[in-house]
């Protein structure tokens, strides 16, 4: 990861502007797919790059786990908002896969109602990650704000260590 520290507005649009440009001129040197660049904006730099279900609960979970999690509660859901869910009890759960995990709608609409859940949300919008970094802070004692930015595909692939925490772009 690298850290860019900004002192001003005028400095954040410029290390934007610079962002996008890296971009697209990846894209026209034809160096592979180059994915658009995602944001998260942190009103407290300190604040680690962790899922509700990361901060909620400090025991890891897994694929397999979390959907456990997910079949126990599809009962309560469905009586509580009469929307069914199909989640298969019996599916096989193939950890290593790269796509959506089981349940992802579910989780979706799980996390949009507050449940702890392993997805991080992440905005095109860089603008949209500075309105969460710059909220009133919850301790007066933060200095600096934080920004991610992420891009995916760089034209080289894709790497990550197996038993690693990573980031895997599911749309939007």
């Amino acid at each position: 990861m690298k850290e860019v520290n900004l002192k001003d507005w005028e400095s954040f649009e410029s290390e934007i502007s610079r962002i996008f440009r890296s971009i697209e001129d990846r894209r026209a040197a034809n160096k592979g797919y180059v994915s658009d660049p995602l944001f998260r904006g942190h009103a407290d730099e300190r604040w680690r790059l962790h899922t509700t279900l990361e901060r909620f609960s400090k025991k890891p979970h897994s694929i397999k786990g979390y959907y456990r999690i997910l079949l126990s509660v599809v009962p309560a859901v469905v009586s509580l908002t009469g929307k069914s869910w199909s989640l298969p009890p019996d599916l096989k759960i193939d950890e290593s896969r790269h796509g959506p995990p089981p349940g992802y709608e579910f989780m979706i609409y799980l996390r949009h109602h507050g449940f702890p859940s392993p997805l991080l949300d992440w905005s095109r919008s860089p603008y949209v990650a500075a309105f969460f970094a710059f909220m009133p802070r919850l301790n007066e004692h933060c200095e600096n704000i934080a920004i991610y930015a992420y891009v995916e595909h760089y034209g080289r692939g894709k790497g990550w260590f197996e038993d690693d925490a990573r980031i895997i772009g599911l749309g939007a």
